[in-house]
């Protein structure tokens, strides 16, 4: 089960099907070097603090 926020407090139930593994993931994030605001050292805290699974940085 995924928690999010403290301010949804919702639980979303995502199943594993037969032969394949569902991930927590973040495709889309930004940092200084493009037009976020954080260095992405920040970034990856943000997703170990997350538990993602898999994140990527998207920058220009």
């Amino acid at each position: 089960m995924l928690k999010l926020s403290a301010q949804t407090q919702r639980e979303i139930e995502l199943p594993d099907e037969a032969g394949y593994q569902t991930l927590i993931s973040d495709l889309h994030q930004h940092t200084v070097f493009c037009d976020g605001s954080v260095m992405p050292d920040i970034r990856v805290k943000e997703a170990i603090f997350k538990a993602l699974d898999v994140f990527s940085i998207t920058e220009l």
